[in-house]
């Protein structure tokens, strides 16, 4: 579920250029799963640094981490 779940959130990073974020909701949508059972995935990926959570101005939204420049 980890590797779908950052599969989501990199096509909307390619797609927007990074600009825009999705929201859990549209991750849910596209996976076809219940928040429920994406809820500790998305949990565990916030806790280990592999994606960024905003406050958009309608809800969270969740952005790839970006790789810091060497």
């Amino acid at each position: 579920m980890i590797e779908k779940v950052l599969e989501v959130i990199d096509i909307q990073h390619n797609t927007s250029n990074g600009k825009c974020g999705i929201s859990p909701v549209s991750v849910c949508r596209k996976l076809n799963v219940s928040y429920l059972e994406i809820k500790d995935t998305l949990n565990y990926l916030y806790e280990n640094n592999l994606m960024v959570v905003r406050k958009g101005i309608n809800g969270y939204l969740l952005f790839k981490k970006e790789k810091a420049a060497n």
